[in-house]
């Protein structure tokens, strides 16, 4: 299952509306290959709870984030993606063993920042999305700019299932994501800092 979260209005964050376009691009291009309908999930706005993205979290093996993040640079544990009605906690995250997880695309800010004194350690959302099992992780550095991601999500996802879904293969995510970055970096006003947070880990 695919599962496909937006968060354009979250409650006492400010408006980041390019994440609606984001996974109109991200759906779109998942059903042009042929993912069946009924093994995509998207929570939107209100819908996007904690309690339903933590359930659902269980049994997807891709799942796309377009929303705010708070990084935690005391405590790694306690860095969060923002729900409707709250954070989804690293710490809740981290605990899950989640048998079918494969591929996360967390077009979130700072997914991959690590801490303030040790800003080496892998402390962050994208390391607790791979201690959960997902072994295929795209993330940011730093923040992003809210146009810029609807043009890496659809390059990337597009890159990946060129050949059609039953000829997936993720170990092309970090090809996919250089790709994509590529063609960010086509519009000559786009500048290092906005193309260069966007990073991968994983196999």
């Amino acid at each position: 299952m695919l599962l496909v979260i937006s968060q354009p209005d979250t409650p006492g964050q400010t408006s980041i509306p390019h994440a609606t376009a984001e996974v109109n691009e991200v759906i779109q291009t998942v059903t042009t290959a042929a993912w069946p309908e009924s093994n995509l999930q998207h929570f939107d706005r209100g819908g996007a709870t904690i309690d339903r993205v933590s359930t659902a979290l269980n049994s997807c093996s891709w799942v796309h984030f377009a929303c705010h993040a708070m990084q935690d640079t005391k405590d790694g544990m306690k860095s969060a993606f923002a729900l409707h009605d709250g954070r989804l906690k690293l710490s809740v995250i981290a605990a899950k063993r989640l048998p079918s997880a494969r591929f996360a695309f967390l077009s979130t800010c700072q997914s991959a920042s690590g801490l303030e004194d040790s800003p080496g350690e892998a402390m962050h959302l994208s390391a607790g999305m791979q201690f959960a099992g997902f072994s295929s992780v795209i993330a940011t550095m730093t923040s992003i700019r809210d146009e810029d991601a609807p043009i890496v999500a659809k390059h990337t996802y597009a890159y990946l299932l060129r050949n059609g879904l039953d000829n997936t293969d993720l170990t092309e995510a970090a090809a996919a994501l250089s790709y994509a970055v590529s063609q960010l970096r086509k519009d000559p006003a786009v500048t290092l800092e906005r193309w260069a947070p966007f990073v991968y880990y994983g196999i």
